[in-house]
């Protein structure tokens, strides 16, 4: 029966122990809805969908704690380009290795981002929320052959090849005159 309720996912209100679960080798999967993330509001057109997550806590061979998994997700964003919403698939790594301190932190090797604990516990959902933040472009936009936003950028700037140095050859003209 433990080992059953090990492989259960965790209910999204109760916080888990990092370093336990890293000593212990275990693994958490699951599945959440994108309203559960409230810091999300501002970076998503809505709310709707799903994300799964694995997570695996181990213990590197240099005696680091991390955490490594993924999270998957299709969350609808706002094109920066034509303002119209699409579709975005995140498929993003997870590499987290856990320190207790900033020295611990810059320590770390580079093949991980630090998690730092300033408690025992922390949030699944937290962390599963944080990492898709970082997941997530600082500007979004479709592909240029699925944007309506392309032709107009395209019709703006048909017939009007610019070379970087034109504005520098202007001045140079005029201070000779």
């Amino acid at each position: 029966m433990d080992k059953l309720c090990r492989l259960m996912p965790p209910d999204p209100s109760q916080l888990i122990e990092p370093l336990r679960l890293a000593k212990a080798g275990e693994r958490l999967n699951g599945q959440f809805t994108l309203d559960v993330f409230h810091r999300l509001d501002t970076l998503l057109n809505n709310d709707l969908g799903d994300l799964v997550y694995r997570l695996d806590f181990t213990e590197d061979p240099n005696g680091i704690y991390c955490i490594n998994g993924e999270i998957t997700a299709s969350v609808e964003v706002l094109c920066q380009r034509c303002l119209k919403p699409f579709q975005l698939m995140v498929n993003h790594s997870i590499s987290l290795g856990i320190v207790l301190d900033k020295e611990e932190a810059e320590q770390l090797p580079s093949e991980y981002e630090p998690l730092l604990l300033n408690e025992d516990t922390l949030s699944v959902v937290e962390l599963v929320e944080d990492e898709l933040i970082l997941a997530l472009p600082i500007s979004p936009i479709h592909a240029a052959e699925d944007c309506p936003g392309s032709d107009i950028l395209e019709k703006i700037n048909h017939g009007q090849k610019r070379h970087p140095f034109d504005e520098l050859a202007k001045l140079k003209l005029h201070k000779h005159t």
